[in-house]
């Protein structure tokens, strides 16, 4: 066979070549005339074998058709069929381009284009870490292959999820994003934002107060109310007035000690955060609007929001109130973050019901709750409040959104400040404390949590984890760096971690997890002298008086957990043994001829182990007495099972003779009351307007936030009024053994009762109101008789409100009730206008003044009941358009010359609030004292005499 013709090549004829590659090139037989291609050609040049297609530079092997080689030749270089920006190298085969790359097609198989560059792509999941980007897809580690895999408007591109440009939940941003205001924008990072007050700002971004043990410069590096006292200088609770600044005191209660601000003040030192001094009160600053407004102080007047958002620059004046829908298995994470330290904020979540689902109450400046999921849609409310005195404070709310099959959801810790290394660790044993903090939680891969705790010289630590969930928890035990043991637990349970004998010094608990699962840590530790103490323990009978005196100072080993300030005096130790279910009631006495004057006694179910304390006293209430504390006995009351127990008497400045009595008795245990929390609460059937209850709070729980005090066992009752009435409760325990008392809110953990105390007498406006029974403190346990009387006032005045007001003439004098009428306006504790709150029902008066005419109101309260009066000209708007305001004592008067011409308001109002009958004059004013008269006085009728 042979070939003829005459080929001619030149640059432009490479894409007819790259065409004609696909077919066979070669000579026909005489059957198949050949087509002649024109072609000039350098015979010169080498040919490969028959059969290929004749490319430059030479031909393809042997066979009918051979491939299109490589480019080649003397003048030109190699030709390739390459993908995407890739190259020929000089043997003919497709490279990467040394300038990088556009899209993955620039790349070789298997690689992909990353920053501009091509690189290895994975292979399996395992080889992607970031949890946002966890499956490999197509080389790439991501979340998703189209647009369906993401969130709402959310798009998919090159596997991963792309927020939109308008966004309308923040699981449609990034994962450092957050969607606020329609737009996606980073997530807090207090690198960035700065943190309140001398707060420092974690690796994790997140704002913390000083690590435990770290030296501090002054309060303002502490949680408000703390102090910077102490060698070397830690925050920490005071013990004493005179480590408050100014003039503040140093309150003691249940919870621990803080500073708190004086009943009068001289100057802004004596005030917390940025209230300040005016008219020896302390005040909060002006209250402004945020984007949401001030109206929402109220659970019926919350702010409807949207969940899985972000809202910034709110402002929190004392309560606000949020509702927003959970969709049916979904888990919300809500956290509040204050811009500014100026307040102490209490976060909590609660159902439609009013039962309480979530609570953080820490001095740290994020609080942090975790909700749901539930099995269908429904409300969930958040109350954001102030711990102390209400003053104004800036924040942000973050409410996240998770299904409960996207991610692990962490524990609300996580959620807040987080807990993943040692200086954002959750902090669960002081230097001073001897019992450990409850340490629970939820864990999920690759994210530990550190548990850190102080510990004393030779103390044992004994440590176990239960675990809720099919997963494994490794427990590594580290001080200063360095590890000291570890062990594991699952849900059938582990061996103890154990340290014979500790160094001293700061130790933490350091736990990881395969899966998601729960947790609680049980840390306990004892001091070998406390062992030798309880082993010295002498048996007592129960219904019998044992005499003992306290060991000698040297032998002060421990402090219960009630003693505010260190209990100082050595310990004697007993051993009782109950038979029955009982209340047992314990009363250590410091006895006339010794100097024991402020015994305090501890009872725990392991004599060696603070953790398993039950109850505490270092005094006890008289029921004649309720509100001071006598600290001679102290008297403990606890329901327990049959066992053994061990009480512990100590002593604060026991003196040379601390010598006591100690006696013991039971009674037969009372059942749980059925009405012991808000969601069970029992009705008031009044008969004649009158009610007596009988409960016992053997084994009543403390459910609801309380204003007599802390931890206190309590039990709830339904009052409804259908007018406003004159309510009287009266509480009293069986024999007068303790003191009890009684609050009215309208909802369980209502910081700001209509009437609280050991009894009250107080005008409640109409509606569905919660009467809570409540002891003084956790010893409050027995048997106690509530009386009450409800005395109705009938249909609210026809000037209730300001847009029905009632026409004031010139020299009139009318009478009012303010009982019956609505609490319509409002002033906080404070305010600029009366400097007084103003939460009892009020009457409304209008009057045409006259700019740059003096005038006088007058209001006499019928029976002393505490009447607040003032003058606005916007009642929607008291504070800020108020004209003049008193809340003195007992009469009020006002005397002003108008500004404006027009009609004002003249407003009755009630304090803390109280209500009843007035008197009210108005008219033209001379003069409002006697220096005003020249030679003469100012008569009641302020005209000059």
């Amino acid at each position: 066979m042979s070939c003829r013709g005459s080929i001619r090549l030149t640059y432009s004829s490479l894409a007819l070549f790259s065409a004609l590659a696909f077919f066979s090139w070669g000579c026909d037989d005489a059957d198949s005339p050949v087509t002649p291609v024109d072609m000039d050609v350098d015979s010169t040049a080498p040919f490969g074998g028959a059969g290929g297609m004749p490319p430059i530079g030479g031909f393809g092997g042997e066979g009918a058709a051979g491939g299109m080689g490589g480019m080649g030749g003397d003048d030109m270089g190699p030709v390739c069929d390459c993908a995407g920006n890739q190259v020929c190298d000089d043997a003919g085969a497709c490279i990467e381009a040394p300038d990088g790359c556009g899209a993955d097609a620039d790349c070789l198989d298997e690689r992909i284009c990353t920053d501009g560059m091509c690189a290895d792509g994975c292979t399996s999941d395992a080889e992607c870490a970031d949890p946002n980007a966890s499956t490999c897809i197509d080389g790439r580690c991501g979340n998703c292959r189209e647009d369906d895999d993401c969130f709402g408007a959310a798009t998919c591109t090159d596997s991963l999820c792309v927020a939109p440009n308008e966004c309308t939940a923040s699981r449609e941003c990034g994962a450092d994003q957050v969607c606020a205001d329609g737009e996606c924008v980073a997530g807090f990072d207090c690198a960035i934002a700065g943190c309140p007050g001398a707060f420092t700002c974690g690796n994790d971004g997140e704002c913390r107060p000083l690590p435990a043990g770290e030296v501090c410069e002054d309060e303002a590096t502490c949680p408000l109310g703390q102090v910077c006292d102490g060698r070397p200088r830690i925050c920490r609770a005071c013990q004493d007035d005179a480590q408050c600044a100014g003039n503040q005191v140093c309150q003691r209660d249940a919870a621990g000690n803080r500073c708190v601000e004086p009943e009068r003040c001289v100057d802004d030192t004596d005030c917390l955060g940025n209230r300040s001094c005016q008219a020896e009160a302390c005040v909060a600053p002006r209250c402004d609007d945020d984007a949401i407004g001030t109206e929402n102080g109220t659970v019926d007047s919350a702010a409807m929001i949207v969940g899985d958002q972000s809202y910034l620059g709110l402002v929190n004046c004392g309560e606000e109130w949020f509702e927003f829908s959970l969709p049916a298995d979904t888990v919300a994470t809500v956290v509040v973050r204050q811009v500014s330290r100026d307040a102490d904020l209490r976060l909590e979540a609660f159902a439609a019901n009013g039962v309480l689902i979530g609570r953080s109450d820490s001095s740290r400046p994020t609080e942090s709750v975790v909700v749901g999921p539930f099995a269908s849609a429904r409300p969930i409310r958040l109350r954001i409040t102030q711990v102390d005195a209400p003053t104004v404070v800036e924040y942000r709310l973050d409410i996240g959104f998770e299904g409960r099959g996207d991610a692990c959801v962490d524990d609300a810790a996580e959620a807040g400040l987080g807990d993943d290394d040692v200086a954002s660790a959750r902090i669960v044993r002081g230097a001073d404390d001897l019992a450990f903090r409850p340490a629970s939680g939820r864990l999920c891969p690759d994210d530990a949590d550190w548990i850190c705790f102080q510990m004393q010289p030779r103390e044992r630590l004994t440590i176990n984890v239960t675990v809720t969930g099919a997963g494994t928890v490794d427990g590594e035990l580290v001080r200063d760096g360095d590890s000291e043991d570890d062990a594991s637990w699952t849900s059938e349970g582990g061996d103890a971690l154990v340290l014979p004998a500790a160094v001293g010094g700061t130790y933490c608990l350091v736990l990881t997890a395969d899966v998601g699962v729960g947790y609680v840590a049980d840390i306990q530790a004892v001091n070998p002298d406390v062992l030798r103490l309880c082993q010295r323990a002498s048996p007592i009978e129960v219904d019998d008086v044992t005499s003992g005196v306290l060991a000698d100072d040297d032998d002060d080993y421990l402090s219960p957990s009630c003693a505010l300030e260190r209990a100082d005096g050595g310990e004697a130790a007993y051993l009782v043994t109950i038979d029955d279910p009982s209340l047992l009631i314990a009363r250590a006495r410091g006895t006339a001829d010794g100097t024991l004057g402020d015994p305090v006694l501890s009872l725990r179910g392991d004599c060696d182990s603070a953790n398993s304390e039950l109850g505490c006293a270092t005094g006890w209430y008289d029921p004649g007495a309720p509100l001071l504390i006598e600290p001679n006995p102290a008297e403990i009351r606890v329901p327990v099972q049959p066992g053994d127990y061990a009480l512990i008497v100590d002593g604060t400045g026991p003196g040379n003779r601390p010598r006591f009595e100690l006696e013991v008795i039971t009674r037969r245990l009372s059942p749980r009351p059925d009405n012991d929390s808000c969601d069970s609460a029992a009705p008031i059937e009044l008969t004649d307007g009158r009610a007596r209850v009988r409960v016992n709070l053997d084994q009543a729980r403390d459910d609801t936030s309380s204003c007599l005090g802390r931890g206190a066992p309590d039990v709830v009752y339904s009052l409804t009024l259908d007018s406003p009435a004159r309510v009287r409760a009266d509480v009293a325990a069986q024999g007068d053994e303790f003191a009890a008392g009684a609050y009215l809110v309208q909802r369980c953990g209502d910081p700001m009762p209509v009437a609280c105390g050991f009894g009250f007498d107080e005008v409640v406006p109409a509606g569905e109101w919660l009467l809570v029974v409540d002891g003084s403190s956790n010893n409050s346990r027995g048997s106690v008789e509530l009386d009450v009387e409800v005395e109705a006032f009938g249909d609210a005045p026809g000037n209730d409100q300001c847009a029905a007001a009632e026409a004031l003439a010139a020299g009139q004098v009318v009478q009012g009730d303010t009982r019956a009428a609505e609490d319509d306006i409002s002033l906080v504790a404070g305010n600029r206008c009366t400097g007084h709150d103003s939460r009892g029902g009020d009457l409304a008066y209008v009057a045409d003044l006259t700019a740059g005419q003096r005038y006088f109101v007058q209001a006499v309260p019928e029976g002393g009941w505490d009447l607040s009066l003032f003058v606005v000209a916007d009642c929607a708007r008291a504070d800020d358009t108020c004209v003049a305001g008193s809340d003195g004592a007992l009469t009020e008067s006002v005397v002003f010359t108008a500004r404006d011409d027009g009609d004002h308001f003249v407003v009755v109002d009630g304090s803390a609030g109280e209500g009843g009958r007035f008197t009210l004059r108005y008219g033209p004013a001379e003069c409002d004292r006697d220096a005003e008269c020249p030679g003469g006085t100012c008569s009641p009728d302020f005209t000059c005499q």
